[in-house]
């Protein structure tokens, strides 16, 4: 009889081990659940982002000394092209 002793001990420890783990699982889920709603119910303050700049700060205007020169060869019988992009 000693082994129905000892599987009876085996049984309580699963047993205990068992709903120890659903104890833990409970807690875990329901901190869980309880920061969701926090954080969905409060106001959260909004991240600004930085809007976008639309001055020129960066850009500085050089002068430049060179003349660049394009050669524009108008294989079509539109002449406004050419003019339209001297301009």
């Amino acid at each position: 009889m000693p082994n129905q002793d000892s599987s009876g001990f085996i049984n309580k420890f699963k047993n205990y081990f068992i709903n120890i783990v659903i104890v833990i699982l409970a807690v875990l889920t329901l901190y869980l659940f309880y920061n969701f709603v926090k954080r969905t119910t409060t106001d959260q303050p909004e991240e600004k982002t930085p809007a976008a700049d639309n001055t020129l700060q960066g850009i500085t205007k050089q002068h430049s000394s060179k003349t660049h020169q394009i050669k524009e060869q108008n294989g079509n019988s539109v002449q406004e092209i050419e003019s339209r992009l001297t301009e």
